[in-house]
């Protein structure tokens, strides 16, 4: 006879093992393997969980630093429109500043900010005046704090919301105090925005008490020069500051009620209590660093200042590691290796209908096991977070939307899967800026910006996006992951507060600080055609009486129709702007000869002499102008402005009602 391979084997076993039944030993045999398959299986299915989760982790990291740095900036921005408030005006009352901040709804915009307030830098020698003046307010209590006498002094002047815990902060000097003076000086010095490091606020006064920071900006004198460190500490006014209390800020920036990560938020590397400023919850992880499966620490440079953010998996995110499928997994694959043996040991023939049954069984729980981590990872990812997540193949074709996407962008997952992001292209943005942002892609791995695109229903809006490449273990290119959200309103509230900055807001013409951007420019053009330009210094005559008799309404809506007539005088080229209560000057940026500006001038003058007929008053004003002409009587900014006022007072002295050309003896007869 002769026997097989296997048969051969099998006797060889047989003989040497002759006091163990063979079939029980193939029993045992094929239980031992089935045990060692269903153990791979389980370690694989547990391996694959643990990619999966580390995945999420990731992206709640990318997610959580993202906004972060976004809140931050977005913080810095307002303070920059505050600033720009102070550039725009010769002087900010106090009831100026609480108009301009409540304008700005913090509590709605910009939530997270305790206190935002202007900070006024004081020489010794004005404290005594300057605590007189305060008081005169109506604050007789005032007093800079902590008192002794030192070389200057700061004052938070300025503060709103200007109750409960703020009022404490009310006079305090924050140049006192070294750790904020240092990133004080940092400001004066740079002009950049910075943080200080962690604080305790003044603000702090009940039990509750959290780690404090401090964000400022300088505030120069108007129109100085701020060219090295030396001009800016000699014309520094003071500083705007935004004060932050981290729980409540962090608060605004991260829903930590559903979390699945703990954040500890560390002032600079040293990561120790003393340095501590958030933990989510109260648990710190940097002394346990056993007690999370997931953890990782990112350094972020917020507004120069370096944090240290320790990232940790929550005992309920690490508690899928254990999923109860995984279980069942391994208690099913030992109870199919005992039906196995079993089987083999009943019926020896049967072994290969067995083990293709056991293969059959162990390949569906394995495909049962992929298909449930794909759904969980695909309804954790993409179905719980409010930023807009779009992942398309390497070949930019679209392959998955989440709920925030549609909610954004009005495409449904079947309108947009097959296709490509072009779909939202708004055509706003040239075939460059696309060409130099898949640059940036491709060099660097990932890109983030401003971008304009279009909803489904045609509407524009503008958006933060992020992309990133995303690689296998072999590093090549598998897909690419887009991270965006709508900042349209936040864009409507900043270009709002541009136009405070650079118009009048009664007459809507340009300000004294547009004004004098459109003057530099004129003169650089004029400069380089080597042509003529013309400016205008008007001043109303007999207005005072008509705002004193019948009244500011009066007055305000004389001066809107008085800019109404200057303009239809005037070419689309040209500018007309109001620097100050009825004083108006006037940009001719391109004049062929000095006749073109005086017959642009009485051509003013003659509509402003026409009667004005307001709230059934019929009332009759006139102006006196000055005209200065580039390059004949000035070739900078201040001799133009001088020379035209200077021609202007001289027709006020002619009798009013005057159009004057300056000329150079103007100046001397003035001297």
């Amino acid at each position: 006879m002769i026997f097989s391979p296997a048969n051969q084997f099998l006797l060889r076993v047989y003989r040497i093992f002759p006091g163990i039944h063979l079939l029980r030993f193939l029993s045992w045999l094929v239980l031992l393997v089935s045990l060692l398959v269903t153990y791979q299986l389980w370690k694989v299915a547990q391996n694959k969980t643990e990619q999966a989760l580390q995945t999420e982790f990731n992206f709640h990291v990318l997610d959580a630093t993202h906004r972060i740095e976004r809140h931050m900036l977005e913080y810095e921005k307002m303070l920059r429109g505050v600033q720009g408030l102070y550039a725009a005006s010769a002087s900010v009352s106090r009831e100026e500043f609480r108009q301009y901040v409540n304008l700005l709804d913090i509590e709605k915009n910009y939530p997270g900010i305790q206190g935002l307030g202007f900070t006024l830098l004081l020489p010794s020698h004005r404290l005594a005046q300057h605590l007189a003046e305060v008081r005169r307010e109506g604050f007789p209590d005032y007093a800079i704090r902590p008192a002794g006498e030192r070389d200057s002094y700061s004052s938070v002047l300025y503060l709103e919301p200007f109750t409960g815990r703020n009022l404490h902060a009310f006079g305090y000097d924050n140049f006192a105090d070294p750790l904020r003076r240092t990133a004080m000086e940092r400001v004066r010095d740079t002009g950049l925005c910075t943080i200080s490091g962690k604080i305790k606020l003044v603000q702090e006064i009940d039990s509750n008490v959290q780690a404090g920071i401090l964000m400022w900006l300088p505030v120069y004198r108007n129109n100085a020069k701020l060219n090295t460190v030396e001009e800016r500490r000699k014309h520094l006014i003071g500083w705007i500051g935004a004060s932050f209390r981290m729980d409540n800020l962090m608060a605004s920036i991260v829903d930590m009620r559903d979390a699945m990560v703990d954040i500890e938020i560390y002032d600079g590397d040293e990561m120790s209590d003393r340095t501590l400023m958030y933990d989510a919850d109260h648990v710190r992880r940097e002394k346990n660093p056993g007690g999370s499966h997931f953890q990782t620490i990112r350094q972020l440079n917020i507004a120069g200042q370096k944090w240290s953010v320790l990232i940790s998996s929550l005992p309920r995110f690490d508690a899928r590691l254990r999923d109860q499928k995984q279980s069942l997994i391994l208690l099913g694959g030992i109870v199919v290796s005992i039906l196995l043996a079993l089987i083999t040991l009943v019926l020896i023939r049967g072994r290969s209908r067995a083990l293709e049954f056991a293969q059959a069984l162990n390949h569906e729980l394995a495909e049962r096991k992929r298909a449930e981590a794909g759904i969980r990872l695909a309804a954790t990812v993409f179905d719980t977070v409010d930023t807009a997540v779009l992942v398309t193949d390497k070949g930019t074709r679209i392959i998955k939307v989440n709920p925030a996407f549609t909610a954004i962008t009005g495409y449904t997952s079947e309108d947009a899967i097959g296709k490509t992001p072009r779909i939202l292209s708004s055509g706003a943005h040239t075939r460059e800026f696309y060409r130099e942002m898949w640059h940036t892609i491709k060099t660097t791995g990932s890109w983030q910006g401003e971008i304009f695109n279009r909803r489904k229903n045609g509407e524009f809006f503008t958006e933060w996006l992020s992309i990133n490449e995303v690689r296998d273990n072999e590093g090549n290119l598998s897909n690419y992951v887009s991270l965006f959200s709508d900042i349209s309103e936040r864009k409507a509230a900043e270009e709002h507060m541009h136009n405070l900055a650079h118009y009048d807001p009664l007459t809507g013409l340009p300000n004294r600080t547009l004004l004098a951007d459109r003057l530099q420019q004129a003169i650089s053009a004029a400069r380089r055609e080597k042509t003529n330009m013309a400016l205008m210094f008007i001043d109303l005559d007999k207005f005072k009486p008509v705002n004193d008799t019948l009244g500011h309404h009066i007055g305000d809506l004389m001066l809107k129709e008085v800019a109404n007539r200057m303009l239809e005088c005037l070419r689309e080229s040209d500018s007309a702007a109001r620097i100050g209560g009825d004083e108006f000057i006037v940009l001719l940026p391109v004049i062929e000869v000095e006749a073109d500006a005086v017959a642009v001038a009485e051509k003013i003058r003659l509509a402003l002499n026409q009667p004005f007929n307001i709230a059934e008053h019929s009332l009759n004003i006139s102006s006196s102008i000055g005209v200065a002409v580039y390059p004949d009587h000035g070739t900078d900014e201040k001799s133009l402005l001088r020379h035209a006022d200077t021609a202007m007072y001289f027709a006020k002295e002619a009798g009013r009602n005057n159009v004057m050309l300056y000329a150079h003896t103007m100046m001397r007869n003035n001297q």
